[in-house]
């Protein structure tokens, strides 16, 4: 058999392999200033903070201390046990005696939304006692809403607020069982005076009374006296204050 002829139409594609060519790697350098001013705020800033450390611990060290002293420092005063009147035969004509006194504290009135009005109220109902009476006692006299004297609070704005005096311990006890339905609410037992009266004998004319300091008082004795104090009015309260007062703790 003869081959057969080629046939005529279009050749064949011929593919050329394409030379693969990398492109040169350009090394770029990183500049190192951005660094180094870094590294010049850390050390300025801590050149500054050393300096103001150096300058307050060797020039205001002391101003300093003072000033953080005031600041984290009350003074709180105990009053003193007042003494006990006798007859000549030994026979107690005043003595004290301990009372349950129901207090708040203060921080925990200024925290609350309604300065504590819904917490009174509850500890009114607990002790059976008038809700405004209580209320009444936390206002500061002088103040705005406050009640007049000694219905309201004359204390000292770092000390517990009392609320009631002579509480029934039973109705106390109620209190201390459910601190987290009573927060701040503390009883203490404080002494007050007694007149026991003896044999019957009501000497009160004899006796007197207690009274709280004046203002103009407190600054007479220069710091001997305590706002918070009690003296005399009135017979031997009057007469023995000197003997019997005794004298408050100092500043703690």
């Amino acid at each position: 058999m003869s081959p057969s002829p080629p046939r005529r139409g279009r050749p064949a594609p011929v593919r050329v392999p394409r030379p693969t060519v990398t492109p040169p790697r350009v090394r770029r350098r990183r500049s190192t200033r951005p660094l180094w001013a870094a590294v010049a705020v850390v050390l300025l800033l801590g050149g500054v903070l050393l300096g103001r450390l150096g300058q307050v611990q060797l020039t205001r060290h002391e101003q300093l201390a003072t000033q953080a002293a005031e600041v984290s420092t009350r003074e709180v005063v105990t009053p003193a046990l007042r003494g006990r009147v006798l007859a000549a035969d030994g026979t107690p004509v005043v003595t004290n005696t301990a009372s349950s006194v129901v207090t708040v504290d203060p921080q925990v009135l200024l925290e609350a939304e309604d300065e504590g009005r819904a917490m009174i109220a509850s500890v009114a109902a607990a002790l059976r006692l008038p809700e405004e009476e209580l209320w009444g006692r936390t206002r500061v006299c002088g103040t705005e809403g406050a009640p007049p004297v000694p219905a309201c609070f004359s204390g000292s704005p770092y000390q517990p607020v009392p609320i009631v005096d002579d509480v029934d311990p039973v109705d106390a006890l109620a209190l201390l069982e459910r601190p987290e339905d009573y927060p701040g609410v503390r009883v203490d037992s404080i002494p007050v005076r007694d007149y026991p009266a003896p044999e019957g004998i009501n000497a009160a004319h004899l006796t007197g009374y207690l009274g709280r300091v004046t203002a103009a008082e407190v600054e007479a004795a220069d710091g001997a006296l305590d706002p918070e104090a009690w003296v005399g009015r009135a017979g031997l309260e009057a007469s023995t204050t000197r003997g019997c007062g005794g004298r408050p703790a100092g500043p703690r």
